[in-house]
């Protein structure tokens, strides 16, 4: 699934199932993957990175694929978004510029 980011198209890897959605990036190479929680909400949309050996970019949307919340995350922490979200964007690419509302 390719998302625009910095003007440049990036692939991102759909996590659709409780299992990929469990692993995210633990124990992975650098990807770019997007979360699916099973409702908007901060509580379902909260992610951690133990086992993430990286810093990446985390980015919040709604059930309507627009931005509520963006974060930088680093190795073993946790972060809960500041409004609810359905998707979260996790990806290792320097974010200068996303627009609004993401397709896909």
């Amino acid at each position: 699934m390719k998302i625009k980011i910095n003007k440049k198209t990036v692939e991102f890897e759909l996590c659709d199932t409780l299992f990929k959605n469990f692993r995210g990036l633990m124990f992975s190479p650098k990807k770019n993957i997007i979360l699916v929680a099973p409702r908007e909400s901060k509580t379902h949309s909260s992610i951690h990175s133990f086992f993430v050996f990286y810093p990446f970019n985390a980015v919040f949307l709604n059930k309507n694929k627009e931005v509520v919340d963006h974060k930088r995350i680093a190795p073993f922490s946790m972060y809960t978004p500041k409004r609810p979200a359905k998707y979260v964007l996790e990806t290792t690419e320097e974010i200068r510029h996303i627009d609004k509302r993401i397709k896909w």
